[in-house]
């Protein structure tokens, strides 16, 4: 399967959009971790654990919005392209009890 310079930029930017995507929701995990550890160790209060821990979830949510990688429709517009008609249906469907 032969993909033009565009295609494989396109792909090449959606895996390093998703590598860079799991290391900050990482980051927010030890973050949220971090803030458990400190409220029972006694180095902040509930009150401000709770101010905390609303700021984390909203970074978490949010987190997945600022990021413009390539949207898996366009991917999937560039495999349908390179894969005959015929086995599409069949490889659709082994992709999906993968999933």
């Amino acid at each position: 399967m032969e993909l033009s310079d565009k295609e494989i930029g396109l792909v090449k930017s959606a895996i390093r959009e998703r590598k860079s995507k799991h290391l900050v929701q990482l980051f927010l995990l030890v973050l949220m971790l971090i803030t458990v550890l400190c409220m029972y160790l006694g180095y902040i209060d509930s009150k401000e654990f709770a101010y905390a821990a609303i700021a984390l979830i909203i970074a978490t949510i949010s987190h997945n919005y600022h990021y413009k990688s390539a949207s898996y429709d366009q991917l999937l517009d560039i495999l349908s392209k390179r894969i005959p008609d015929n086995s599409i249906e069949g490889q659709v469907s082994s992709l999906q009890k993968e999933i």
